[in-house]
């Protein structure tokens, strides 16, 4: 790259030297044939070479920004769980889409950059040559549109700040007139407080970019009228000042209009580099973050899994965990717990809200670790060595479940039952089987959860845990959940832990428990 540069530098250079030796020509009534010819010579090189140096660099940062966010992905796959929650999850997404977007569109700024101070160096080296004694003048009218252009970006990114939240909240109303359009609609005030407040949140929006663009476009004006006066200066105040012929003005004027291009490009270059860097050291410091507590492996170990995959029990010896407190206040925890579970039970799990039951289905999966006592597996304690094979046997369902595109594959011999469960929860109208994989139509929350329950039992793991499945349900699909696809599920030899408030069904389960305070009380039968 540096290579490159120099030579689109160079070659850049040359033209400018082949336009001050036509002007000579023409003075001296010689023809300029062959600095005609050199001339589109090096306005092809000057294109290839530019060209090429834009690929490489474009190509070098685009290559570090996907390598980076690709190793801090893997990164957060080794997270803790509880350690991406404290993390932040919208940080985490925001580096890795808007810091990474800003590392990958700097080549052009920083190509700018490089070859901008190089041509700056050389332009004032050739206006010594020309007229050492105006170069002074001509650098201080230089400066000064330098000044200009840089503060025409600083007004643009303080306009920008200060209008990006009102631009944010007139998204969010403007969605809610699309997402929200039933409720809209049914409503007349609501429909008229929201239309009130876009309308008065785009007075302000627009309020701000005409003063913004009106600031730009004066500062547009005041830097154009600044190159005008350089030049000016150059053509009817320095001749009175020093010794300069016609011949020098012109020279002069010419390679100053090459120094204010160059000057243009480093002005624009700078703030977009500097941001793109604040931008790198964001990405690293996450990347940092990521790797400071990593789980040994994400992958379980084959042999360690098909030996855990025929358990009978799991049991919780002691078990507690809690969330980081803060000085004044201890972090909410669970525990201990003493708990032994076998397979082929149904299990329910209630309580009140923010007692504990999601965060205990959390530890039972294997998503937080206990940092007390231990979970067993037939006898078999569950260790750092073990957890990623532990984890294999548990499909989870929690009310944030997500399903991501490349985990819905069906292999050929689980089609007819992936049909027959697709059928059984009531998604053959919305979800299809197509090349593989399953495909899917505009599912509400209820049919996302159904979905997700046929891939939990298409991954025949031993272990499922459903947290609030419920809860989207309408009437029917409730009542089927607990009279036939639960039993189903037990039938099929798995441990089935359902938390839910559903209290009318619990008759359905071989066993309940109640949270209370973070520990787990087990109601009679």
């Amino acid at each position: 790259m540096p290579t490159l540069a120099v030579l689109a530098v160079a070659v850049d250079t040359l033209l400018l030297i082949i336009l001050l030796r036509g002007l000579e020509a023409r003075r001296a009534g010689v023809g300029v044939g062959v600095e005609a010819v050199l001339f589109l010579a090096a306005v092809g090189a000057l294109f290839l070479v530019t060209a090429r140096l834009n690929r490489v660099i474009d190509g070098a940062v685009v290559r570090w920004a996907g390598e980076r966010v690709s190793s801090i992905c893997r990164g957060v796959l080794r997270m803790p769980l509880i350690a991406l929650e404290a993390l932040g999850r919208g940080r985490v997404m925001t580096r890795l889409l808007g810091d990474f977007n800003q590392v990958a569109g700097c080549g052009r700024p920083l190509a700018g950059l490089v070859t901008g101070a190089l041509r700056m160096l050389l332009g004032t080296a050739l206006a010594i040559s020309i007229a050492p004694d105006a170069t002074l003048v001509s650098s201080l009218a230089l400066a000064a549109v330098v000044a200009v252009t840089f503060g025409q970006l600083r007004a643009l990114e303080a306009g920008y700040a200060e209008v990006a939240e009102d631009e944010a909240r007139h998204y969010d109303l403007l969605r809610a007139h699309v997402s929200g359009a039933v409720s809209i609609k049914s409503h007349w005030p609501r429909a008229e407080a929201v239309t009130a407040a876009a309308a008065a949140v785009s007075a302000r929006v627009r309020a701000v970019r005409t003063r913004l663009f009106s600031t730009f476009f004066r500062l547009q004006i005041a830097g154009d009228a600044l190159v005008y006066g350089l030049l000016g200066i150059n053509v009817f105040v320095l001749p009175a000042l020093v010794d300069m012929d016609a011949r020098s003005v012109r020279e002069l004027n010419l390679v100053v209009l090459w120094l204010v291009r160059a000057a243009v490009q480093l002005t624009v270059s700078i703030p977009r580099v500097s941001s793109a860097a604040a931008a790198h050291h964001r990405l690293e410091d996450l990347g940092d973050r990521v790797s400071e507590d990593r789980e040994p492996t994400v992958e379980p170990a084959a042999g360690t899994a098909r030996a855990l995959a025929g358990f009978t029990e799991l049991r919780f010896a002691g078990v507690g965990f809690a969330y980081p407190g803060r000085p004044d206040a201890p972090g909410f925890g669970i525990g201990p717990i003493d708990l032994r579970l076998r397979r082929g039970e149904l299990v329910f799990v209630t309580g009140a809200n923010g007692a504990g039951k999601s965060t205990f289905a959390r530890v039972l999966a294997g998503l937080y670790r206990p940092q007390r006592g231990h979970i067993e597996v037939d006898g078999r304690v569950i260790d750092e060595e073990t957890l990623a094979a532990y984890r294999h046997l548990v499909s989870t369902i929690f009310v944030e479940h997500r399903i991501l595109d490349r985990s819905t594959a069906v292999e050929p011999a689980d089609r007819p039952r992936a049909e027959a469960l697709i059928d059984a929860l009531h998604l053959a109208r919305v979800v299809a089987l197509d090349g593989g994989h399953l495909t899917t139509q505009g599912l509400s929350t209820g049919q996302g959860k159904r979905l997700a329950l046929a891939i939990a039992r298409l991954a025949d793991r031993p272990v499922i845990v459903l947290d609030e499945w419920a809860a989207e349900q309408d009437p029917a699909n409730r009542g089927a959940f607990y009279d036939e696809v639960l039993p189903a599920l037990r039938d099929e030899q798995r441990l089935v832990v359902v938390v839910t408030h559903d209290d009318q069904f619990f008759d359905r389960a071989d066993r309940g428990f109640v949270v209370e305070r973070g520990r787990l009380v087990e109601l009679p039968r």
